[in-house]
C-alpha cells in the first residue's frame, strides 16, 4: 500500500485534468455536487474488495469505476495554455497508464463527503497497522441492509483490537473505537455539520 496522496482529477474544456495538489482530499472542498475523477487506487490487497466497497458507497452517491482513455489533444496553443492555467493537465502530473477511475459525485458539503472519500482512501492507504485487512473482511461479512451502516460498523470493529490507535483527522475514519458510532446513510444525508469526525463520533 502506499500514502495517503490523492490523484484527483476534473472535467476541463472535455479533458481530464488533474487537481492543483494531491496531499489529501482538501482540494474538493469548493466541488459540492461536482463529479470527480479518483486515479491511482489499485492495490493488490484490496483489489478484490474494490466492487463491495464501490457498491455501497454507490448506494448513497453515484460512484462506480470507469475507464477514461486519453484522447489526442487537438486543441490550439492558446486553449492549451488556458487549461493549464486552470488546472494541472493530465500529461503534465500523474501518468493514469491504466485509464481507470474512481468517478464520484460530491455531495452538497465537503465534511459528508469527506466520511465517503475516507473509506475509498481505504483501498490504497492503511490508516494504522492492522486496520485495512480487517476493514475490508468485516466489510464483507456485515450484516446491516443500510450501505453507511454496513462501512461505520466495519469501521468500528476493525479498531476494536487495535491497541493504540494514532490518525490524523481528515485522511481517514479511524477513530478509537469507543467513540465511534454506527451511522445510516440518512443520518449523513441530512447532517447540518462539516466535519467528518464530529459526524463519526457523536
Amino acid at each position: 500500500m502506499r500514502n495517503y496522496s490523492c490523484h484527483v482529477f476534473f472535467r476541463n474544456w472535455g479533458r481530464l485534468a488533474e487537481a492543483n495538489h494531491h496531499a489529501c482530499w482538501s482540494m474538493l472542498k469548493e466541488c459540492a455536487k461536482k463529479a470527480v475523477y479518483i486515479a491511482n487506487f489499485d492495490d493488490p490487497s484490496t483489489a478484490r474488495h474494490q466492487s463491495t466497497l464501490i457498491g455501497l458507497i454507490n448506494e448513497i452517491t453515484p460512484c462506480e469505476i470507469v475507464v477514461i482513455n486519453p484522447k489526442p489533444d487537438n486543441r490550439g496553443p492558446f486553449m492549451k495554455w488556458l487549461a493549464g492555467k486552470i488546472r494541472k493537465e493530465n500529461d503534465e502530473g500523474y501518468k493514469n497508464t491504466s485509464g481507470r477511475y474512481i468517478k464520484f459525485k460530491m455531495l452538497n458539503t465537503y465534511g459528508k463527503s469527506l466520511v465517503l472519500l475516507s473509506f475509498i482512501r481505504n483501498l490504497w492507504y492503511e490508516p494504522v497497522a492492522g486496520y485495512t485487512k480487517a476493514f475490508f473482511s468485516l466489510l464483507e461479512t456485515a450484516k446491516y441492509a443500510d450501505p453507511l451502516k454496513q462501512l461505520t460498523w466495519a469501521n468500528k470493529e476493525a479498531v476494536k483490537n487495535i491497541p493504540s490507535v494514532l490518525y490524523g483527522l481528515g485522511h481517514s475514519n479511524v477513530h478509537p473505537y469507543k467513540s465511534l458510532k454506527i451511522k445510516s446513510s440518512k443520518s449523513l444525508l441530512v447532517y447540518k455539520g462539516n466535519d467528518s469526525g464530529e459526524f463519526l463520533t457523536k
